[in-house]
This record gives structure tokens, C-alpha cells and sequence, in this order.
């Protein structure tokens, strides 16, 4: 799952280059159209609305001010460098699954 402060009308070219960089998402979040709000107020909405559905185990941004927007909704963070290389989980709730993470899990009807 890919959430991103893009506004939706950029939805083709952000779907565009994430498949010709390979890189694999179930949903894509993007920010609705004429939304001008602040990257951390946009993000915190679609947090609330990710967690009606799924259980996020952990989220992985490289701004301070949104990882403390997951921190606040609860979800364990890890930091991304400017390089491409994760820091260390923080505030982990969830659980690590074989072969790599497993970042999100659908819930229940009973959660």
C-alpha cells in the first residue's frame, strides 16, 4: 500500500513511474483533487480511513512530520534516507513476518 500527498489528478504518471521502477502496491492513497490542506493533515485523514480496513503494522516515510502522523495514529514507523536505506523500526506494535515485513493486514469483521 503506497500513500503519497499527491493530488489524484497526478494518479496515472505516479502509477506510471512506480510499475517502470517495479515497484509492487496492492492500493494506492493519493490526496483528493483541490485538497490544499497540509501533507500531515491530508495523511492523517487517509490513516483513519486505512485503518476502518486494515490493521498497518508499520509505516515508512522520510519527513519527521509524518512519521509522527503514523506515530500519533497509533502505527510503528520506520525512517527512509535520502539514500534509500531504512532505519530502525520505532514504536513497533505489530510483528515482523518471514521473507520481510508485513506492513498491513486486512481486518476482520470482527476488529
Amino acid at each position: 500500500m503506497i500513500v503519497t500527498g499527491r493530488e489524484d489528478k497526478w494518479s496515472f504518471l505516479t502509477t506510471t513511474w512506480l510499475t517502470e521502477h517495479g515497484i509492487e502496491y496492492d492500493e494506492l492513497h493519493m490526496r483528493g483533487a483541490k485538497d490544499y490542506r497540509p501533507d500531515t493533515a491530508v495523511k492523517a485523514d487517509i490513516a483513519r480511513a486505512i485503518a476502518k480496513q486494515y490493521k498497518v503494522v508499520v509505516a515508512v516515510d522520510d519527513r519527521d512530520d509524518i512519521i509522527a502522523v503514523w506515530q500519533r495514529a497509533g502505527i510503528a514507523t520506520m525512517r527512509v534516507s535520502w539514500g534509500g536505506e531504512l532505519g530502525k523500526v520505532e514504536r513497533l506494535s505489530g510483528f515482523i513476518k518471514t521473507m520481510g515485513m508485513k506492513f498491513i493486514e486486512r481486518r476482520s469483521a470482527s476488529n
